[in-house]
């Protein structure tokens, strides 16, 4: 595709590839007058010089005391010290660890833990299992379920996405609703084959 586009000078110029650029060059140009984009843009620049300077612990929003006193009490409580418990530990005014399997190891213990990696080993099997199945549906939902799953667990290196309600209730409703369509499709497809 690369190779096409750039050495067939008459694709490349062609009319709709230049309305895509152009159009691409408005909607950055757009995003980047926006507040969200110069508050992001001033926090990575801070990043950025944090790293520079060697001043690491800043460059990371201070999460690695948080993650020297979260391991400091998983070796006291290895079970935890209970369910939306994380501030009682001190940790620099810290609601959570910032890191979903850290968090969860302090508050609910090595049970909470497992249970949260056979959860979503188990759909993590499901959904890769059905990925090329021969129902395009049950492949869509699959390939969602797959995207949902590995997505949270990107942004649980940084946060603890489940410690809040709207985000847990959102990723427990699709992970279920994803599950759910595959097995009455799979059903429906046994019965009654394309």
């Amino acid at each position: 595709m690369f190779k096409r586009g750039f050495s067939d000078k008459e694709h490349f110029f062609s009319a709709p590839i230049i309305a895509r650029l152009l159009l691409a060059v408005l909607v950055f140009y757009t995003v980047s007058q926006t507040d969200q984009y110069q508050v992001l843009q001033s926090r990575s620049m801070a990043t950025v010089n944090n790293l520079a300077e060697g001043s690491y612990n800043s460059a990371i929003g201070g999460r690695l005391l948080i993650y020297q006193d979260s391991f400091k009490v998983i070796k006291q409580y290895p079970f935890g010290i209970g369910t939306d418990n994380f501030s009682s530990i001190k940790s620099y005014g810290a609601s959570h660890a910032h890191n979903e399997l850290l968090n969860l190891w302090v508050e609910n213990g090595i049970q909470g833990v497992i249970a949260l990696l056979l959860l979503l080993g188990y759909a993590f099997k499901v959904f890769y299992k059905n990925l090329n199945h021969t129902n395009d549906l049950v492949s869509v939902y699959s390939a969602c379920g797959l995207m949902l799953i590995v997505s949270y667990m990107i942004f649980g290196f940084s946060q603890a996405v489940f410690s809040h309600h709207q985000t847990i209730i959102f990723f427990i409703f699709y992970l279920y609703f994803f599950l759910a369509q595959i097995s009455v499709i799979k059903k429906q497809y046994v019965l009654e084959p394309c």
